[in-house]
């Protein structure tokens, strides 16, 4: 330190205003520099969150944009099994369900039940895949028939296949499911749902 003292002692005057005003400006370029960079780091930050939030909207966006186009399939084929059902029925769509009989005298064992045979219009619906099998050609959907039972529907027919190949007929959705309380109501259940 006094070997500081005793430089700074020796310098010419000329020197130490040069030396403070050089001291002087490096400390300001600091203050500046900390002030430039703050700024910046600011700036930055939010252009990152706009950026981001602007991410965000686009991606809500094509999730809703997804959503509709889904909801627009699924009516769409949902109105061809209607239509298929109505067919076989040799009826229209709005009455094609009063065709539907059911033949106690002709039980199918179904998974682990017995359940009478339902006919749309005398054909056979029970364990016959021609109607579910035409809505998965024409749309390219799942399709599933389910007989009503005091507290479970039981798919009867179906083209989902499971993974051994076999038809996952006999499989259930209990009267606890959310669908089953929306479905009975005569609207349509949007969402998914686990069938046992």
């Amino acid at each position: 330190m006094q070997r500081i003292i005793r430089l700074w002692s020796n310098l010419r005057i000329s020197s130490k205003i040069a030396l403070v005003s050089a001291l002087c400006s490096a400390a300001g370029l600091l203050i500046l520099t900390t002030v430039m960079v703050h700024i910046m780091t600011d700036h930055m930050l939010e252009q990152g969150k706009a950026e981001l939030q602007m991410r965000v909207d686009q991606l809500v966006d094509l999730a809703t944009l997804e959503h509709d186009m889904l909801e627009q399939k699924l009516r769409g084929d949902l109105r061809t099994a209607e239509l298929e059902f109505a067919r076989q029925a040799g009826d229209d769509v709005a009455h094609w369900e009063q065709k539907l009989t059911f033949d106690d005298s002709k039980p199918h064992a179904i998974g682990d039940y017995t359940l009478p045979e339902m006919r749309l219009n005398g054909h056979v619906v029970s364990e016959n895949f021609e109607l579910v099998d035409r809505v998965l050609d024409e749309t390219g959907s799942t399709c599933t028939m389910f007989q009503v039972t005091p507290d479970r529907w039981v798919r009867i027919s179906t083209n989902v296949k499971k993974s051994d190949g076999s038809r996952a007929i006999g499989t259930t959705l209990d009267a606890n499911s959310p669908v089953y309380n929306v479905v009975l109501s005569g609207k349509t259940y949007y969402g998914s749902n686990m069938i046992q």
